[in-house]
């Protein structure tokens, strides 16, 4: 999706399906046709894989969504299609005869391997802007009929692939001139491929009404939906549109006198309306009312609401009021994205996401997609689960008490709203990455934490921060090692696993939330002493030096207070348990009857 202000469907503010406020009702004409389906239904947009910017090549193609844990993940969600994005400009190694890269046909040949594995099928869409500029010589047309060419004879034989010609063509040229370009793509495609679907989109700044009546079996026309925009990218810094705070539907109470740039004030004056279901489903029916006139496929290549100021209610229901119309129709469909602000994950900062925690299962809900077994509730038999204690209202037997004049962005015991059942709690105000930190060293400085099956456990705690952003929550939990208890000298180093918790973890609302993470989610680091030496060979839980929660290598929550109690490790245990309660437990041998909880 290109960052700039083309509304895809400023047509289609017409005749709606159900009565609104303005009274406007739908009126199907007599002659209406059917909207073909696709051999697919819905799915994502794997975005940022095979987009490399403008400096870029085929080799930097990132392959980090291009693989079986993907696509087996795609599979459980139901998902049968993935739009891919890519950047013909950049991929080719000759401005004249526009040859493509071997890496190129490499990687794409590891996708549409895994798409006919799991039975998804792969757009090539062709998705870079500019090219009209990038070669003026005849409008970019021979460059576009090479790569075409290319990509037919390459995949003409496959089974799981439809070919997109243009993402949002853009420019003065195409502006008049797209559908007859178009139509030349289509023609050159069909000398090699007479049997793959075609996907053809409108003009700039035109219609679906007005694309011509190509003479081809196999097209599926195609559009964006991101109406009402004022909502849906509300909070965009390309947009101009601040965090306005809207509602979907239209609450009374919201502000629609905010300024905004000219070219959005009258949808946001308007919103009233256009933040509506009724309005919504207009948009949708009317591209429906065109396909169908058409008796052609349909495919909404992308859809979504940037997760950034908006509240989470709002966004699922808009998600599930435009995938319900569309499948009303028969209209198959492409979430805008995959991952960050517009995807399907809590943990919207990064492109790397974790498929068994990350997922936002009530978007999942919306959009009416399956949920993966790992999010899927299990009861667990914790009947004979052990017991580290961190912090219960004081430190833990095993943890020494902390020094507090050389920690004063820390207040232990802190009487502020403590936890629910809880006398006080840990406040931490969180500083500039490396500044600050919430340590807590174990008494003998190596203990034993293997009496536990670690693997198999939990870390858990209660947490509360009010943060006007919460999707920008983030620090990290570090499980760290002793050096000083190896005896090998390669092996002495503070051998570090870590954690990085977000809003996938938990909602920073200014409530009390428990938390409960995976000890198997804990990736390896490089060694705390030593920055380029990964933790995987040596790290150990038998040897702990301390835990730290920390902001390090991330300022990003600098100011923000959070506040924590009831922070224990608990999980199965692993042979002979002896309760660190107890002087002998877990490695202790400077037991401090004073920490003394159990």
């Amino acid at each position: 999706m290109k960052k700039i202000l083309i509304f895809l469907f400023s047509l289609m503010a017409i005749v709606g399906c159900h009565p609104n406020m303005y009274d406007i009702k739908y009126v199907p004409s007599q002659d209406e046709g059917e909207i073909i389906p696709t051999a697919f239904t819905k799915g994502v947009n794997l975005a940022g894989s095979f987009e490399v910017g403008t400096s870029g090549t085929a080799e930097n193609i990132w392959m980090g969504y291009i693989n079986d844990e993907t696509f087996k993940f795609l599979k459980e969600l139901g998902c049968d299609v993935v739009r891919v994005p890519m950047q013909f400009g950049q991929f080719i190694t000759s401005r004249t005869d526009y040859a493509l890269h071997n890496a190129y046909w490499e990687k794409l040949d590891v996708l549409l391997d895994l798409g006919d594995k799991y039975g998804i099928t792969v757009i090539i869409d062709n998705h870079q802007s500019g090219y009209c500029d990038m070669f003026p010589e005849d409008h970019a047309l021979s460059f576009l009929k090479g790569i075409w060419s290319q990509v037919a004879k390459h995949c003409k034989a496959r089974t799981n692939v439809v070919y997109e010609l243009q993402n949002e063509p853009d420019g003065d040229w195409w502006k008049d001139h797209w559908h007859e370009t178009q139509a030349e793509l289509i023609t050159e495609i069909r000398k090699i491929d007479d049997i793959h679907d075609i996907i053809v989109c409108a003009a700039p700044y035109h219609s679906l009404s007005e694309i011509p009546e190509y003479d081809d079996a196999h097209l599926i026309y195609t559009a964006h939906m991101y109406s009402p925009f004022v909502f849906t990218h509300q909070g965009a810094s390309w947009t101009g549109l601040g965090d306005l705070s809207l509602h979907f539907p239209y609450s009374k109470g919201d502000n629609l006198s905010v300024p905004v740039p000219d070219i959005h004030q009258s949808e946001l004056q308007n919103y009233a309306f256009y933040g509506t279901e009724t309005y919504v489903r207009q948009v949708i029916d009317g591209v429906a009312n065109e396909i169908a006139r058409r008796n052609a496929k349909c495919f909404i290549g992308e859809f979504g609401a940037l997760n950034v100021s908006m509240d989470s209610q709002s966004r699922n229901n808009w998600h599930e009021c435009v995938r319900k119309a569309m499948e009303e129709h028969g209209i198959s469909w492409s979430l805008w994205a995959f991952t960050r602000e517009f995807g399907l994950f809590k943990n919207t900062n990064s492109a790397i996401v974790n498929y068994d925690k990350d997922l936002d299962v009530d978007l999942v809900r919306a959009l009416g997609l399956n949920i993966p077994p790992a999010y899927q509730e299990h009861e667990i038999n914790e009947s004979d689960f052990g017991k580290v204690v961190l912090y219960d209202d004081s430190f833990g037997p095993l943890v020494s008490k902390l020094p507090m004049e050389s920690f004063p962005h820390l207040t232990i015991p802190c009487y502020e709203d403590p936890a629910p059942n809880s006398e006080n709690c840990v406040k931490w105000i969180c500083g500039d990455a490396w500044q600050n930190y919430l340590p807590f060293w174990f008494t003998s400085a190596c203990a034993d934490l293997s009496a536990l099956d670690m693997e198999n456990s939990y870390l858990r705690f209660k947490f509360r921060c009010m943060m006007d952003k919460p999707q920008n929550l983030s620090f990290g939990i570090w499980f760290i090692n002793n050096k000083d208890s190896f005896e090998k000298p390669e092996q002495q180093h503070n051998w570090v696993k870590q954690y990085r918790v977000t809003a996938a973890d938990v909602t920073a609302d200014g409530q009390w939330h428990q938390v409960s993470i995976p000890i198997k989610y804990f990736s390896f680091r490089s060694a705390e002493d030593v920055p380029d030496i990964s933790s995987d060979q040596y790290f150990t839980w038998s040897k702990m030096k301390e835990i730290d929660f920390c902001s390090f290598e991330d300022g990003s929550n600098a100011g923000n207070v959070f506040y924590l109690d009831d922070i224990i490790i608990t999980g199965p245990k692993n042979g002979e348990w002896v309760d660190p309660g107890t002087k002998d437990g877990m490695g202790v041998s400077d037991f401090d009857e004073n920490n003394f909880l159990w």
